[in-house]
């Protein structure tokens, strides 16, 4: 990635989620990795359309792959969190 591109990954919705998955792996509450979520990015904004996307799309896509089986539930949990989060 070019130089001028690094700080486009720190704000990436993307990021943001994996960070999510990793504090729910490590035993955090929903609300937690959804507030991160919230704190971290435009949460208003793409909660509907980019996070929930994002979120699905991982679903379907890891859905046989045995490396993510350990963020199976995470995923779940952090769709349904995202989708009722209130703040």
């Amino acid at each position: 990635m070019p130089t001028s591109e690094l700080s486009l990954w720190r704000h990436s919705p993307t990021r943001h989620i994996y960070h999510g998955l990793k504090l729910l792996q490590a035993g955090a509450e929903v609300d937690r990795a959804a507030k991160h979520l919230a704190d971290c990015t435009d949460f208003q904004n793409l909660r509907g359309n980019r996070l929930a996307a994002i979120l699905s799309y991982l679903q379907e896509i890891t859905a046989t792959n045995l490396h993510w089986d350990a963020y199976r539930n995470a995923l779940e949990q952090l769709a349904i969190g995202v989708e009722h989060y209130r703040g």
